[in-house]
């Protein structure tokens, strides 16, 4: 589970800015870590268009994926995270810190990436379990941890992406066990498909999806949830298109199901209907696996979907297959939502931008700043801008 994620200099966020998803008690959207800790499952953020919420999800997103093992996607991941703020900081380094819970035995860990937008490279990279350093790296050199390798590193490729591909089999073979597992940490912490533009891929990431959730007994709830959207039906059938819009995979086609008439998936259902089907494959992968999902903005999708959508990770929700650990960061601008049942100011976060510098708000905190704020006027305060985050 993520627990805190610390962000600095990166597009527009210059200051430091720090996501904390510690809670003080548990809930039916928190999970108990231990006796002194709790997480909390669910985290929304708000805030006005450009204000940085993209920049925030996607720099998560990008660690990640920096992390999978992948030389390709480690290397792209980290150019796109060479990005600074222009106005600020366009020589300075720029900081990324998680902390998190390890999946198996809930074990804290942190992992610290810098990056000099100078030089266009990894400038120290970190990985520590409790206090132990796992591995440590300062440019392209091995500087600590249980790791030995003399060789460069290159400029671009993390730590794990570069020990999974390296072409010395001596190394492969000492290491590989270890590289798996830590490998293992990143992609069991968050759930994600490498797509941007998330409505272009809808069928080919559902018909993947249908061997996965089939496996596991859970199509038909797939298709339950779809019907949410008045899809009534949806099949994979042998991948003969009647037009130019049949999208073909492995010999397999897209059909959805109406009343009165049935088709291929991508040509006949709205772009709020094609976010809503594959964001409910992220969120449905999560619960079952209980990993993060994180997903920017719902567009296109009515607040009763929405709402819909966040309470499959309340606590219990499926109790027969889901995993507990299950996160859920979701930014919106659906402020309905604000007085969702069951839910806390702890659940709330604002991001605002001035003078060209994002910070991160959240709600429980700016009691501070007003004493009669609460879960029941959250939404009428954030209207009248009375937070007193300005």
């Amino acid at each position: 589970m993520l627990k805190k994620f610390i962000i600095s200099n990166y597009r527009s966020f210059y200051d430091e800015a720090v996501l904390d998803l510690t809670v003080k008690s548990n809930s039916i959207y928190a999970i108990k870590i231990n006796d002194e800790e709790y997480i909390s499952k669910l985290c929304l953020l708000y805030g006005y268009n450009g204000c940085g919420k993209s920049n925030l999800l996607n720099a998560l997103k990008y660690i990640f994926y920096s992390n999978n093992g992948y030389i390709i996607s480690s290397e792209d991941s980290i150019k796109r995270l060479l990005d600074p703020n222009m106005i600020y900081g366009k020589t300075e380094d720029t900081r990324f810190y998680l902390e998190f819970y390890s999946y198996d035995e809930y074990i804290l860990y942190s992992y610290e990436l810098i990056l000099d937008n100078n030089n266009k490279s990894i400038k120290l990279e970190r990985l520590k379990k409790l206090d132990n350093t796992i591995f440590e790296r300062n440019y392209n050199n091995i500087s600590g941890g249980m790791f030995h390798y003399d060789a460069n590193i290159p400029d671009t490729n993390t730590f794990l992406s570069f020990f999974n591909n390296i072409d010395d089999d001596n190394v492969k073979d000492k290491y590989r066990e270890e590289i798996n597992y830590y490998i293992s940490l990143f992609k069991n912490l968050c759930f994600l498909f490498p797509f941007i533009n998330e409505a272009d891929f809808s069928s080919y990431a559902i018909v993947n999806a249908f061997e996965y959730f089939s496996k596991y007994n859970f199509w038909d709830i797939y298709k339950k949830l779809l019907s949410m959207a008045d899809i009534d039906d949806l099949n994979i059938v042998d991948g003969v298109g009647d037009n130019e819009f049949s999208f073909i995979l492995d010999n397999k086609r897209l059909v959805s199901s109406h009343d009165s008439y049935s088709n291929d998936f991508d040509e006949v259902e709205s772009e709020g209907s094609k976010v809503y089907a594959i964001n409910l494959i992220y969120i449905l992968a999560s619960i079952m696996n209980g990993t993060l999902s994180i997903v920017d903005e719902f567009n296109g999708v009515q607040s009763e979907l929405l709402e819909f959508s966040i309470k499959l990770f309340r606590n219990g929700e499926f109790d027969d297959i889901e995993r507990d650990t299950s996160q859920l960061i979701l930014s919106t601008h659906d402020i309905t939502l604000m007085s969702m049942e069951d839910t806390k100011l702890c659940n709330y976060f604002l991001i605002d931008k001035k003078n060209n510098k994002s910070s991160i708000y959240r709600t429980d905190e700016l009691l501070v700043n007003n004493e009669e704020l609460n879960i029941e006027n959250l939404e009428k305060e954030y209207r009248k801008n009375r937070l007193g985050f300005r």
